[in-house]
């Protein structure tokens, strides 16, 4: 089946050419929405995507102009933007997420802020007393929350040397928060 009567097809809302569709162009659709959404999370959601363009596709056939285009290169335009879309509602799902999260968090006693900021008082100063290169280990994994691939590469070590740092260090942490409890 060529472009044009695949085109008809789908115009006709016949099953078959939006098939057709799929199998000639669904390679090309899932690469540009995987180039675009291919961080973190995100990759869970290519598939969910590139049904959104061959749906958008079938309910917006109308509006393709060959004089203006390609067939090729209009579905591909349309699933870049669709791709940038998704991305966009996925992002502000997230911080959504994110601010009620907070919110539910936010409700919790003074005095349990205050304990919390104690700890965390703590904590800063225990880490501050680690090596230089296990209290950035650290905060790139704890507080930035970066994966240990990337801070190995960052930092030209292993992973399984990231792993070790953090777990020496965890183990330093541990004893020196205990020489405080006992002092305290």
């Amino acid at each position: 089946m060529n472009d044009n009567e695949m085109i008809n097809g789908i115009k006709k809302k016949n099953q078959r050419a939006i098939e057709a569709a799929f199998d000639i162009y669904g390679n090309l659709v899932y690469k540009i929405i995987y180039s675009l959404m291919s961080e973190g999370n995100e990759k869970s959601y290519v598939d969910d995507c590139v049904n959104e363009v061959f749906l958008s596709l079938w309910n917006n056939i109308e509006c393709y102009n060959s004089e203006k285009s390609s067939f090729k290169n209009w579905l591909a335009a349309i699933s870049k933007y669709k791709a940038i879309d998704y991305k966009r509602r996925l992002q502000n799902s997230n911080l959504q997420d994110t601010i009620d999260e907070s919110i539910l968090c936010n409700h919790i006693s003074t005095e349990d802020a205050l304990i919390q900021k104690e700890n965390k008082e703590e904590l800063l100063k225990i880490i501050n007393s680690l090596k230089e290169t296990d209290r950035e280990l650290f905060i790139r994994k704890f507080l930035l929350e970066e994966s240990v691939e990337d801070i190995a590469k960052s930092l030209g070590i292993t992973a399984d040397n990231v792993y070790t740092r953090l777990y020496r260090g965890r183990k330093t942490l541990r004893q020196k928060s205990n020489l405080i409890e006992e002092v305290v």
